[in-house]
């Protein structure tokens, strides 16, 4: 990829891009954001993906949501794992959604990992928030 098509591919997930994953995240409590890009290397013929570790907290329901950069050929993939289980995903049923919650059981660290479906470059914003914290015995806790 040549230098002018990264710049292109970085300016058009700034500051916008951002402000629709935030406004996407409603009326839940902020925690984090993520930038992603991804890009083919020089003799790469797909981008492979992109990690971020979070640490996540017992009895608290989470909410991840992403926004798609203007030029991207498809919607970016979203997953959180635990270790090698895929616990949720914005790709059910082979449609792709703005996010998804998850509901976690145990602090630990997971993985939330982004990718194209074939490989495609592209790149999009996402962000955690906290949706709502439980106390010992709500929820089956």
């Amino acid at each position: 990829m040549s230098g002018i098509n990264g710049i292109c591919i970085q300016a058009q997930c700034e500051e916008a891009v951002k402000k629709a994953a935030l406004q996407e995240m409603g009326d839940a409590q902020y925690i984090k954001d993520f930038s992603i890009t991804l890009e083919k290397g020089v003799n790469e013929t797909t981008t492979g993906m992109v990690k971020f570790n979070v640490l996540l907290n017992s009895r608290n329901h989470y909410k991840f949501n992403v926004a798609n950069g203007l030029s991207n050929p498809d919607d970016i993939i979203m997953q959180l794992y635990d270790k090698d289980k895929l616990l949720s995903s914005n790709l059910d049923g082979g449609k792709k959604y703005k996010g998804f919650e998850f509901i976690c059981r145990a602090t630990k660290v997971y993985q939330l990992v982004f990718s194209f479906s074939g490989g495609e470059e592209g790149c999009a914003e996402a962000v955690l928030s906290l949706v709502k914290q439980y106390s010992e015995g709500e929820m089956g806790f």
